[in-house]
């Protein structure tokens, strides 16, 4: 069965995994449409003048960039990468969607939320708050990759999400990042980067991703097995 997905992207930066998504997408011919939001981004950084992101983030569960004072408008940016069907989030009806898909980055934790500052704390921008639920309502899958996941353990509590692994090592230097899930009530099911874990009563879908410290090619493996599953659960 031919089914339509919508990615939400929020101007794809450092650890952004819109375009292997949309590869994944395409590969198994599913329809895909961008929605974008038309906002500006919190916080924007040079990606020459970037150093040494990983070592603190290490020592973080949340984000950090270098900002610059140059401001980009997120559908915008979006959409120059995207090269596909792209729409305001806002006007996103989750009638015409199977599926939701959300890639993660730093755009999760700068531009979709807050979490970057406030961690558990954190706010989920308004309108994506809106859409995650109305998915969930209508049971229809979710599949969040990276650090997206802190969105539904935000939003939909007792879920079930991976971000990886919940031991701090070289290859999952992020791991503290599970912790602070649990603290938020979710289940964390640790996961390796080629695998995805699903919550099947909640019709959730997560692979970690680059909170692995690993290649593209077996990022894009993990990726394909999140588009898998959620297109399984569509």
């Amino acid at each position: 069965r031919f089914s339509n997905v919508s990615v939400l992207n929020y101007k794809w930066g450092f650890f952004g995994k819109g375009q292997i998504v949309n590869k994944s997408l395409n590969s198994v011919d599913v329809g895909v449409c961008f929605d974008l939001s038309p906002v500006f981004a919190s916080c924007t950084f040079n990606h020459i003048s970037l150093t040494k992101p990983l070592s603190t983030l290490r020592n973080t569960a949340c984000c950090f960039c270098v900002s610059t004072e140059e401001k980009r408008n997120i559908l915008q940016e979006s959409a120059r990468i995207a090269r596909g069907d792209v729409a305001d989030m806002a006007k996103l009806d989750v009638s015409a969607f199977d599926a939701v898909i959300i890639p993660g980055g730093f755009g999760v934790a700068k531009n979709l939320s807050d979490w970057a500052v406030k961690n558990k704390d954190c706010t989920v921008l308004p309108q994506l708050e809106k859409i995650i639920k109305a998915f969930h309502k209508a049971g229809k899958p979710l599949g969040m990759c990276c650090i997206s996941p802190i969105l539904a353990v935000k939003l939909l509590p007792g879920c079930e999400v991976t971000v990886g692994q919940d031991e701090e090592c070289e290859k999952f230097p992020y791991a503290k990042t599970a912790g602070v899930l649990k603290e938020m009530g979710c289940k964390h099911v640790n996961k390796d980067v080629g695998e995805a874990h699903v919550d099947v009563k909640n019709k959730l879908v997560t692979t970690c991703a680059f909170m692995c410290n690993a290649s593209f090619h077996q990022i894009f493996d993990g990726i394909g097995v999140l588009v898998k599953e959620t297109l399984i659960l569509a």
